[in-house]
């Protein structure tokens, strides 16, 4: 992993090398100027010493010749001595351009430190008359040793002058190196820099830029970043909070509407519960009552009779149960026979009822009292109201992995607004017809509703109606899991 301390210790580093080769490049130059410079200043020196002690020697000579002396003698040997030191130094001071006059300077200085010697010897065997004609030619052998040297110095000038206009063209080069150089490392530099920069910047962008789409409430988009630094580490950590927010306020989300449908069933069962006790006086002794009349009928021969007062009981008996419970759509489908043999008997030909049952759908597992408000709510306002009356009829068949109940009237139909009403009564006036001359005291919203809540499905009702034709109401069941047997 690339850390960005590891990145800003490579930048560092890169600043630090270029800069040392920069420094290195030239210094190298400039020390090579003065190396050049300085070896051109020795030659001089060198050449200057020389002829300084070519004429000291030939001024000891004249004092040894013209005063013959141990002192002067000592004088002389001494000054020879140090002209031959200097002599022996002359090869390193040659160069391709001094060669040829600086041998013949080398060879003069020999012939003098010869000639004197021998004047020196003249002397001392008291020759006077050759000492001091080998002293005149010392004297004219330094005059052209000067001459020489004169001739050597206009040469170095010359080499000077050459190597002067060099290291001007060469410092003016050097400048305009050292200007594109720097210009070219503060180029590459700010682009190395501007990547670096942006490495880090990009990145910090992009997260904040995700964190505000956090917080304002998308958890959608991805966080993506490429890299292997410590922002990288980050956005992997952000991208799995992101993850874990939305997956906890889903799991909120859901928790709160299983809560709030929870409630609203509950408060659905009360309702219902306190509906169907206000019509409970005395269940007991209703039922009793209603079974002694059955027999009592039966006895007399009015099996009719009989069979009706079986009917209203076992009809009251089941609407009196708690709805809290299930049933199997066959226990519904039973009942609902019941309630239209009583509508049967009460209104005769004016209702009639068509069913036809699917066997197979019979274990379907049903909240209690589902069917009989639907069919209640037929009969009260669709047959009724009509003189002619009409029918009734309830079909129930499977569709693949659903069981489809459609409870059909051919009565006057419904507005758009009742069957709104149905789906969403807290946008309506509540109506005391809906449930007043019902059995169950139930409407058809809390029925729908309870379905709703009790397979967890919006569409799991479906009504349609017109005028002409009357009204469907179609009831769609998944067929979950086991069934009731």
């Amino acid at each position: 992993m690339k850390t960005l301390q590891s990145k800003m210790i490579m930048l560092t580093v890169i600043i630090l090398v270029f800069m040392a080769g920069l420094w290195l490049f030239l210094n190298n130059q400039h020390q090579l100027t003065i190396e050049t410079y300085n070896s051109i200043l020795q030659r001089y020196m060198a050449m200057n010493e020389l002829t300084n002690l070519s004429t000291e020697a030939v001024k000891q000579l004249n004092g040894y010749t013209t005063n013959p002396r141990t002192e002067t003698e000592a004088r002389f040997a001494y000054a020879v001595e140090k002209l031959e030191r200097n002599y022996a130094e002359l090869p390193a001071l040659i160069n391709p351009g001094n060669k040829t006059t600086l041998l013949n300077f080398k060879n003069m200085i020999a012939s003098l430190v010869e000639t004197m010697k021998l004047s020196a010897k003249d002397t001392e065997r008291q020759e006077k008359n050759s000492a001091l004609t080998r002293l005149e030619e010392a004297i004219q052998i330094n005059k052209f040793v000067h001459e020489e040297m004169l001739s050597l110095l206009n040469q170095e000038l010359t080499t000077y002058n050459d190597f002067y206009v060099r290291m001007i063209r060469q410092s003016a080069d050097l400048r305009k190196l050292g200007f594109w150089s720097l210009g070219l490392a503060s180029a590459l530099l700010f682009l190395f820099s501007y990547q670096f920069v942006g490495s880090i910047t990009r990145p910090v962008r992009t997260l904040a830029a995700a964190a505000r789409e956090i917080s304002a409430g998308n958890f959608d988009k991805p966080i993506e970043i490429k890299g292997r630094d410590e922002l990288s580490l980050l956005t992997l950590t952000m991208n799995r909070m992101r993850i874990s927010i939305k997956n906890l306020i889903e799991e909120m989300s859901i928790k709160a509407q299983l809560e709030k449908d929870l409630r609203d069933h509950k408060l659905l069962l009360k309702e219902s519960e306190l509906r169907s006790l206000q019509n409970q006086i005395n269940p007991h002794f209703l039922f009793n009552t209603l079974n002694m009349l059955a027999k009592k009928a039966y006895l007399e021969g009015a099996e009719e009779t009989s069979e009706l007062i079986a009917s209203v009981s076992g009809l009251l008996r089941y609407n009196l149960r708690s709805l809290k419970g299930m049933v199997t759509l066959r226990e519904e489908l039973h009942v609902i026979q019941e309630y239209l043999i009583i509508q049967k008997a009460r209104f005769g030909s004016r209702v009639g009822y068509e069913l036809k049952l699917d066997e197979s759908c019979f274990t379907v597992p049903i909240p209690c009292m589902t069917l009989q408000p639907f069919v209640e709510n037929a009969i009260i306002h669709a047959i009724e109201p009509l003189e002619q009356g009409g029918t009734i009829r309830i079909e129930v068949t499977r569709q693949e992995e659903q069981v489809i109940i459609e409870i059909a009237d051919d009565g006057g139909g419904m507005k758009e607004e009742q069957i709104h009403a149905f789906f969403h009564p807290r946008d309506h006036e509540p109506e005391e017809s809906v449930t007043v001359g019902t059995t169950t005291g139930i409407g058809i919203p809390n029925v729908i509703r309870r379905l709703q809540l009790y397979f967890g499905a919006d569409d799991i009702v479906q009504i349609r109606s017109d005028t002409d034709n009357g009204t469907v109401i179609r009831l769609i069941l998944p067929q979950q899991g086991g069934n009731i047997g």
